[in-house]
């Protein structure tokens, strides 16, 4: 927002007890009709008027003046406050309104809905769908469905997926995601495969097919995973690593060449029950010019796998203060439960840094199934009275 945008809402925050006075007799502010008419966007960073409304304490007496009053503006205004202060409660009032004679007041009413409603408004939202012509209306419609979690409304939003109009396609394919419809798994890789499409309905089927998670859709995201569209790609790659798509392996080794796609690509090679993955991640974790949120991950996930015999590399590690990751190693190694770890960990208990002590003494515990306040002399005790106790190595 540009600088005097800012102030003007700054400003129009400071007037808001003034304002709220002038209020009609009943209490409640006025409704500043003529000032929202003159607003360029109906938002309450952008528009003045509706941020001294949002501003008001009784907001559902609010919404109902807003939503009875006779200025289709102000209708409006009501639906847009609704969508950022969702209320169950006004959810009844707001399904007369599907019927507004103003196609806007429609679509705000129906965005409302999808955050302030619940299935009990799905019947009165689907037969709004089956009249309404207003492109607006009808993706806002759409999206409430699947927001609402309107399963019987499945069968509709696959029929829109055929829609000539984009936006449409979009929001059914996001409802039909939502909803996890195996049924439209097809339809939506037929889309998500169809390379003549605009990019965003290819990406919003793309990740509905994710979020459905259904195997059949393993070949549409492995294709998905080499798209020009580096948005689809990255969606296609989380979904192989999320149906741990082992075919996929090579094709995301190689993926994680592409810095713009590395942080899904680790993600979704941690997924994989692939022991190739396990050289590949340890490459990464080792490029100390890459960012260190990338490589983060990654002793987590080995850990998580029990991947010992990256154990000598991650106990290396740990002997340089500066490691970036300290605390991740520590929990990747209790979760190995592997004893050579253990001499070094106790060495760690001397630590100054009391989250690394609190780690430590955690992976000691997870290890040995032991538990002591985190004292190395207690732990060094316990450890020398084993018979043969574990040696550490790098």
């Amino acid at each position: 927002m540009h600088a005097i945008a800012k102030l003007f809402v700054s400003l129009a925050l400071l007037l808001v007890p003034m304002t709220l006075s002038a209020g009609p007799e009943g209490g409640g502010p006025k409704i500043p009709v003529d000032e929202l008419w003159e607003c360029d966007f109906l938002h309450p960073e952008a528009c003045p008027a509706l941020a001294r409304l949002a501003a008001h304490d009784d907001h559902v007496a609010l919404f109902k003046r807003l939503l009875d009053h006779e200025e289709p503006i102000a209708r409006r205004a009501g639906a847009r406050l609704i969508q950022r202060r969702p209320s169950e409660e006004i959810a009844p009032r707001l399904v007369p309104l599907l019927a507004d004679p103003d196609p806007d007041v429609r679509t705000d009413v129906l965005n409302a809905l999808s955050v302030s409603g619940s299935r009990a408004q799905a019947t009165a939202i689907m037969e709004l769908l089956a009249e309404e012509q207003r492109e607006s209306a009808r993706v806002a419609a759409l999206r409430a469905l699947g927001r609402l979690e309107v399963t019987e409304a499945i069968p509709v939003l696959i029929a829109a997926l055929d829609s000539e109009a984009d936006y449409e396609r979009e929001a059914a394919a996001l409802s039909l995601g939502l909803l996890r419809a195996s049924a439209a798994w097809l339809p939506l890789a037929t889309l998500a495969a169809t390379p003549d499409l605009e990019g965003f309905i290819r990406l919003a089927a793309t990740r509905a097919l994710v979020q459905i998670g259904d195997r059949r859709a393993i070949p549409t995201l492995f294709l998905a995973a080499t798209d020009p569209d580096v948005e689809i790609q990255r969606m296609a790659v989380l979904g192989l690593g999320a149906l741990n798509a082992t075919g996929a392996v090579p094709l995301l080794i190689e993926l994680l060449s592409q810095s713009e796609l590395l942080a899904q690509t680790i993600r979704a090679l941690g997924q994989m029950d692939d022991p190739r993955v396990v050289d590949p991640l340890l490459t990464v974790l080792r490029a100390e010019d890459l960012p260190v949120d990338l490589r983060r991950p990654i002793p987590i996930i080995l850990g998580r796998r029990q991947v010992t015999r990256a154990l000598p590399e991650l106990l290396g590690m740990l002997r340089d203060p500066e490691t970036p990751f300290r605390i991740e190693i520590i929990d990747a190694l209790g979760h190995m439960k592997d004893e050579r770890a253990l001499t070094r960990l106790i060495e760690l208990l001397e630590s100054d840094d009391p989250y690394v002590i609190g780690a430590v003494n955690t992976a000691l515990s997870r290890i040995t199934g032991e538990l002591f306040d985190p004292d190395p002399e207690a732990w060094s005790s316990w450890l020398a009275g084993r018979k043969s106790p574990p040696q550490a190595q790098d």
